[in-house]
């Protein structure tokens, strides 16, 4: 475009209108000033904006009025964008963009929304009498212009709906009364209409916009729609309401021209509790309770905390009539009457008198609760509670299943164990239902049921048993009783003694711990997301993303918390490790950075981890904390491109790029050591691009696979044979007094027919022997390494057809045996055995699980817990969870069991996520089998064996 001018008398011409007008100028030392001119016809908010400054450049923004007089500057440091945002009257205006230094392009955006709206009550836009038809309003909201008023008067009592419909972001509306009292609001994000009824007696009323974000158009649409008189105003028109056990409403008006509303009902019995709400400030309003022939029956409404309250209790059968009148006779007022006839109540109001339901049961209404499912059906609301006891005294394990039913509105259910303040809560509409499932422990536990407020209430049905006695693995809780919770195990977390894991309750993304029984299983944390968990003593890392804050993904910690309230101390505190990664995304809606937390290994006190100054993945480095903000440092001179972090001991292990070979920085993966990893002292970081192997030094790249075993790394590594080849990519040992061993396949370091193969890289260590897969030619087979002497055997061939291979995967240590699956010569996965694994020729027995079905058994997730070995495998009773103990015979078919059959019949509940907890002693003698199952019926949750 050509050179705006560069004096008033040569401004360029532009016309402003509500949608930003962008042009595109540059100023430099030899161009200092360029000038515009506009003219607005009516008071308009008026928005100019200077942008995409170049760095080194820095401009100003003035507003001059039309005698050239300088109204407003916007002069921000740098080349930071400037900002003007006013109301203007009608006239001519001049803007100016003032060079102050630098050579640069910018962008200069404008726009002018004339505003017809007053921005206070006093000042409002007067619409006069509002017609019965719609009427719609456009104007503008923003920076400059915050608010927006308008003032109408309704002549008849009125049902008014007001409509805001904002056309490019957030705007918030209100309705306020002639005091300027509000009477109702709606906001929220986005451009979608937001509507608010309100029924309106006859008066002055004003509506006020509001901007919510950014500058925006809205239009704004008044109905008001006369109501009609409804209730009656004699007793033989008096309107019927069908009064019941479920808590309704009616709403009305009485004041002016409608002296007194009459509603009639007629009951069986019971409990009236009645009240009015959504009153005019002011205004009081009273209730009288008639009988058959409208005499008034001695009972009148109280003032109880604002709100007029009768309650009539133990009714007769008959008919009876409401009466609502002004109180003075000359007050007028829209009221909500809120009505309900609680049924008589048969369940214990207080823990104290809590009506037991286990044997035996003190309540003669009810059944003793037993392995068959009871119905328990009673009333909560109006302020009535109900409570159950359950005595499980001497009763060590009892699965217990309680659900909710049968609502006409919502109830809310809490369970705990006598003696401690953990909630498990539960809150159901009619729309749904509340459960509690789980095991529960010996002693004593209450269920309370409740209505959320003291003018709702329900009618409702507990159906629950109990199987006493009963240790079959069983769900911790079912944290999502109407959907799928999605629950999540991270493994990461095994040494704890409690679990923690990942979960959504429908609402939100929580992060929950479970001691394994329904009573112990409780929310900690809201997340937005959750990516990783690692236990360091007692403190719980976690890299993920807290709710309702401003750092993004980044490391949290959980630690317990010292309160004499047990609900405190179980739940703990979550709280922000460091923000590694501050400020926000640009290209990204401004959101937080992150760090991205990945890797994060414990060793001793410390906790070592990858993350992103940046927020950029590809700038990961490695850090170590303690736990606090000051003792979380970056290791220097680590490497690039991390991964696989390891502890051995007190020495960390990992794989990355960056050691400097022959002179220059590698791209190639080799290994790297932090040796004396739990050091106080900042450690450092040493590349092993070579290790010595008997009186030769071995070249090692491509490093991956790292796993500690007892005192020794194990990873797997290529030798290069030259600049264009790697030879011999084979599992390495490095032990604990630093040598290396090469656990070879053939013996031939220049070999590419045998070698670890990409996608199986198993290994365990039985004995004085490293069992490993490795290609061998025809596929993919098992080998042996004497630690000892270091020879390496091949052992019998699994799978001889060609070009197949057994594949053998999974391989676990077991009562000294060796556990794996592998595909047989029919195409099927089963378990196979090796019972003696350290003698000299070993033999592999398989384990046809079920033998009569012609499908794989697919075992897979092998672990040892409690002394037993579990895994999934998939038979006739579908994809499910097994077991074996070492007392049987492990080549035996009868030695292998169901543990519970958790989806019946042939269904799946296909088990994930396989978990030991509490194994203190660090050889599967000890601690329990945490998974995610689904039943069917309560979607993917977390089991315990």
């Amino acid at each position: 475009m050509a050179d705006a001018g560069n004096s008033f008398r040569q401004a360029r011409s532009i016309s402003p209108k509500p949608g930003l007008t962008t042009l595109r100028e540059r100023l430099s030392s030899g161009d200092r000033n360029d000038y515009y001119r506009f003219n607005l016809r009516s008071a308009s908010s008026f928005d100019a904006f200077v942008s995409g400054i170049q760095r080194g450049s820095n401009f100003d923004l003035l507003l001059f009025n039309g005698s050239q007089r300088l109204i407003r500057r916007s002069a921000k440091a740098g080349n930071a964008n400037e900002a003007l945002n006013l109301r203007l009257a009608r006239g001519t205006w001049y803007l100016r963009v003032q060079w102050k230094a630098g050579n640069s392009a910018y962008n200069l955006r404008f726009s002018a929304n004339p505003d017809r709206a007053g921005s206070t009550l006093g000042a409002a836009r007067n619409l006069g009498t509002l017609p019965a038809t719609a009427v719609s309003y456009n104007d503008y909201v923003g920076t400059s212009d915050r608010l927006d008023f308008y003032k109408f008067n309704v002549t008849n009592r009125t049902s008014l709906r007001t409509t805001l419909t904002p056309f490019a972001s957030t705007t918030n509306f209100s309705l306020y009364n002639s005091a300027g009292t509000v009477l109702g609001s709606r906001s929220g994000a986005g451009t979608a209409a937001k509507n608010l009824i309100r029924t309106l007696a006859p008066g002055t009323y004003y509506v006020g916009v509001r901007a919510g974000g950014a500058a925006v158009r809205y239009s704004l649409r008044l109905l008001g729609s006369p109501i009609v008189d409804t209730a009656g105003n004699t007793i033989e028109n008096a309107k019927v309401l069908p009064v019941s056990f479920a808590p309704s409403s009616y709403a009305e008006f009485v004041g002016t021209g409608d002296p007194l509303d009459l509603y009639k009902f007629e009951t069986m019995g019971g409990n009236l509790v009645l009240s009015l709400t959504g009153l005019e400030s002011g205004t009081n309003l009273k209730i009288d309770l008639l009988n058959s022939s409208g005499i008034y029956a001695g009972i009148s409404s109280d003032l109880v905390n604002g709100v007029e309250t009768l309650t009539a209790e133990d009714l007769n059968p008959g008919t009876y009539y409401i009466q609502v009148k002004p109180n003075p006779s000359t007050a007028s007022s829209v009221y909500t009457l809120n009505y309900q006839l609680l049924p008589p109540d048969n369940v214990e109001d207080t823990q104290e008198l809590a009506t037991q339901i286990t044997a035996p049961n003190n309540s003669p209404l009810f059944p003793a609760l037993g392995a068959q499912a009871q119905d328990y059906r009673d009333f909560v609301g109006g302020g009535d509670e109900d409570w159950y006891k359950f005595d499980f005294t001497g009763q060590a394990s009892n699965f217990l299943s309680i659900r909710l039913n049968e609502l006409a509105s919502t109830v809310n259910m809490e369970f705990f164990k006598a003696g401690s303040s953990n909630r498990i809560f539960t809150s159901s509409g009619n729309a749904g239902q509340g459960a509690f499932e789980g095991t529960v422990g010996e002693g004593i536990y209450y269920l309370r049921v409740y209505a959320p407020g003291v003018n709702t209430g329900s009618t409702y049905n507990l159906q629950m048993s109990v199987n006493s006695g009963n240790n079959r693995p069983s769900i911790t809780r079912d944290i999502y009783p109407d959907g799928d919770s999605g629950a999540r195990l991270l493994q990461e977390v095994r040494t704890l003694s409690t679990l923690f894991f990942v979960a959504t309750d429908g609402q939100q993304l929580g992060l929950w711990r479970t001691g394994g029984t329904l009573d112990t299983t409780i929310r900690v944390g809201v997340f937005d997301s959750i990516d990783r968990l690692q236990a360091v003593g007692g403190t719980l890392y976690i890299a993920g993303d807290l709710a309702q804050d401003a750092f993004g993904s980044e490391l949290y910690k959980w630690t317990t918390v010292a309160s004499s309230d047990p609900n405190v101390a179980l739940a703990g505190q979550i709280s922000l490790v460091k923000d590694i990664a501050p400020g926000t995304d640009p290209g990204n809606e401004n959101l937080p950075l992150g760090s991205g937390v990945t890797g994060m290994t414990a060793i001793g006190n410390y906790l070592y981890f990858l993350a992103s100054p940046t927020g950029a993945s590809v700038d990961q480095v490695l850090y170590r904390t303690d736990g606090t903000g000051a003792g979380t440092v970056q290791i220097a001179n680590a490497g690039n491109s991390f991964g696989e972090l390891t502890a051995v001991g007190t020495t960390l292990y990992y794989q990355a790029a960056g050691a400097v070979i022959n002179g220059s920085p590698s791209t190639n993966s080799v290994l790297w050591r932090i040796a004396n990893a739990t050091s106080t002292t900042t450690p450092t970081a040493t590349a092993l691009p070579s290790l010595p192997q008997g009186t030769t030094t071995v070249n090692l790249r491509s490093v991956s696979g790292l796993r500690a075993i007892g005192n020794d790394l194990y990873f797997i590594a290529s030798e290069p044979a030259n600049q264009a080849n790697q030879t011999n990519r084979e599992w390495r040992r490095l032990t604990g007094a630093g040598t290396l061993q090469t656990l070879d396949a053939s013996g031939d370091f220049n070999s590419s027919l045998t070698g670890v193969a990409a996608i199986n890289q198993t290994l365990a260590v039985v004995g004085n022997y490293a069992y490993f897969t490795a290609s061998a030619g025809e596929g993919i087979e098992l080998f042996r390494t004497d630690l000892t002497s270091g020879s390496t055997e091949p052992l019998p061939q699994i799978n001889n057809l060609p070009n197949q291979g057994g594949n053998p995967s999974s391989l676990t240590v077991y009562n000294d045996q060796l556990f794996f699956s592998a595909l047989d010569t029919e195409g099927d996965t089963e378990l196979y055995v090796i019972t003696e694994p350290t003698i000299a020729s070993p033999t592999i027995t398989k384990v046809n699980l079920f033998g009569g079905t012609d499908n794989s058994s697919s075992p897979r997730d092998f672990r040892v817990a409690g002394g037993k070995l579990y895994f999934v495998a998939t038979g006739t009773s579908g994809t499910e969870v097994y077991s074996y103990d070492k007392a049987n015979s492990s080549t035996t078919v009868g030695s292998y069991s169901l543990v519970v059959d958790i989806a019946p019949d042939a269904n799946s509940s296909n088990p994930l996520n396989l978990v030991v907890v509490g194994d203190t002693a660090g050889d599967g003698s000890q601690g329990r089998i945490y998974f995610t199952a689904d039943n069917g019926i309560s979607g993917r949750e977390v089991w315990v064996i």
